[in-house]
């Protein structure tokens, strides 16, 4: 949680945890984190697998066909930490990082 806030956070990327960090959405062995508005997760997480090695789950996968509630994950990312030591979760969240940087770089409108 500390590298998502050090390394995403700045680039407006917000862990799905409610109004608390600490909330029980964030336990277990994912967490949900939502991209800034103009970024796709499909898109993200294709560039993130090309230019940085670096394997995330794209929101859209996990939508629930008819859900009467619509719930839409485009750009939200389902991040694992179950099996990788600390050190390389942090070096994830700074790989990931790099591709939410550039691609809002490109996507920004002037």
């Amino acid at each position: 949680m500390d590298a998502i806030e050090v390394h995403l956070s700045p680039l407006d990327v917000r862990v799905n945890a409610g109004d608390n960090r600490d909330d029980a959405t964030v336990g277990g062995y994912f967490v949900w984190i939502m991209l800034p508005p103009l970024l796709n997760a499909d898109d993200v997480a294709r560039n993130a697998a090309q230019s940085e090695n670096l394997t995330v789950a794209r929101g859209p996968q996990f939508e629930v066909p008819d859900d009467p509630k619509g719930q839409k994950f485009r750009n939200s990312l389902r991040l694992s930490f179950a099996w990788e030591d600390e050190e390389m979760l942090t070096q994830g969240m700074e790989r990931l990082a790099t591709v939410v940087q550039i691609m809002t770089r490109q996507t920004r409108v002037y």
